[in-house]
């Protein structure tokens, strides 16, 4: 009888929260903890796929997951490391997967990269995971670089249709702005040495030099310095 009763208080899935739960869950029917696990996993899944899931809803739920799968005795003990590190990875591919769609369409959309925060509002997830992820993941490079071509996409647009209005309404203005955007800018000329008189001093005058003139210009250069 106690038994019974104590097995109707998980009977709502949804209540349990901490490993020592779904611990006792496990030793008293191990097939009510697996139908737990079905469980979590179809509400991970609807919230995944939802267009914008609630706040840290998809952590939270990860998280139960996680707790469910390392009870003492789901698995045998020398596959525990091996299932633990798999739902790592499917986790972090599922986050991945969330934090690279809103990339793409944020920035197609906005024209810019998104923030962790708008990331995180977007996706459901922890402004922690975002930046883990960002951080961590081999992704970022890659998004950087398609984010640069998207722009520059965007950018080719926006000069286009500039030239299309200043050729419609013949606007002078709207032209001689295409052509500012267009043309291409010299680069400036960086000297990398001093002009004194006709003479150039660089690095090679210097290292031509005598090993005393040298000396005294480095003692120039060391008493301006203070």
């Amino acid at each position: 009888m106690t038994t019974k009763k104590s097995l109707q208080k998980f009977t709502d899935y949804s209540s349990i929260k901490t490993l020592a739960q779904f611990q006792e869950l496990f030793d008293k029917d191990p097939a009510e903890h697996q139908k737990c696990i079905l469980w979590l996993q179809a509400e991970l899944n609807k919230v995944v796929n939802l267009e914008k899931p609630k706040d840290k809803d998809i952590d939270k739920y990860f998280n139960l997951c996680e707790k469910a799968i390392t009870v003492n005795g789901y698995c045998p003990p020398d596959k525990v490391d091996f299932v633990k590190e798999d739902f790592k990875n499917q986790r972090w591919n599922a986050n991945e997967y969330l934090i690279v769609k809103i990339l793409h369409s944020f920035t197609k959309d906005n024209s810019r990269i998104p923030t962790v925060l708008e990331i995180a509002q977007q996706t459901g997830l922890s402004r922690t995971t975002v930046h883990k992820h960002l951080l961590e993941s081999d992704y970022t490079t890659s998004h950087k670089h398609e984010s640069k071509e998207v722009l520059g996409k965007l950018r080719d647009k926006a000069l286009g249709m500039i030239y299309a209005i200043g050729m419609q309404y013949n606007d002078i203005k709207t032209l001689s702005k295409f052509v500012e955007l267009t043309t291409e800018k010299e680069p400036k000329n960086i000297k990398n040495y001093i002009q004194v008189n006709n003479t150039k001093i660089d690095n090679h005058f210097i290292e031509n030099l005598p090993s005393e003139a040298q000396r005294q210009i480095e003692e120039i250069i060391l008493l301006n310095q203070k």
